[in-house]
C-alpha cells in the first residue's frame, strides 16, 4: 500500500512540475498584467522585474517538483512488485491532476471523451490495486 501512496504523490507532483513550467512561460502579458493591476500597482518596469523574478521562482519550482516526483518514484519502485503498478499508478494521477490543474487555474476544456478516458484509466488503476491486494492476502494466508 506504500508503494502505491508513493506512486500517487510522484504523479501529483509531475503535475505540480508541469503546473511550474506552464505559468513560467504562461502568455507573459496576461500574469504581468494582472499583478500588476490587480494584487499591486507598480510602474511597468518594477512590474517586469517582479515578474522576471517569478518566472525564474516558477522555474525553480519546476526542477524541485521533479526531483520530488523522481525520489518518490524510485521508492515506490523499490515498495510495489512490478515497475508496472508504479509507471501506471504515477502517469494516471499525474494525468488527470494536470488536466484538473488546467481546468480550474487556465479554463481548460476538458470533454466528454476526457473524461471517458478518465473514468476508464480510474478503473485500470482499481484492476492493478485490487490484483495487487488479491496477491497480498494470499501470501499473508498462505504464510
Amino acid at each position: 500500500m506504500l508503494g502505491f501512496m508513493l506512486a500517487s504523490f510522484a504523479g501529483l507532483s509531475a503535475a505540480l512540475a508541469s503546473l511550474f513550467m506552464k505559468l513560467a512561460f504562461y502568455e507573459e502579458h496576461i500574469i504581468r498584467d494582472y499583478l500588476c493591476t490587480t494584487w499591486i500597482e507598480i510602474s511597468a518596469n518594477n512590474c517586469s522585474k517582479i515578474w522576471w523574478c517569478l518566472r525564474l521562482a516558477f522555474i525553480g519550482g519546476f526542477f524541485l517538483a521533479n526531483a520530488v516526483m523522481w525520489t518518490l518514484f524510485v521508492k515506490a519502485l523499490s515498495q510495489l512488485q512490478t515497475s508496472l503498478q508504479a509507471t501506471v499508478t504515477s502517469s494516471a494521477i499525474n494525468f488527470v491532476a494536470s488536466a484538473i490543474l488546467g481546468y480550474l487555474l487556465f479554463d481548460e476544456y476538458l470533454s466528454k471523451m476526457w473524461w471517458l478516458g478518465a473514468l476508464l484509466i480510474i478503473i485500470g488503476l482499481f484492476f492493478i490495486h485490487s490484483d495487487y491486494l488479491a496477491d497480498t492476502n494470499k501470501q499473508t494466508h498462505t504464510d
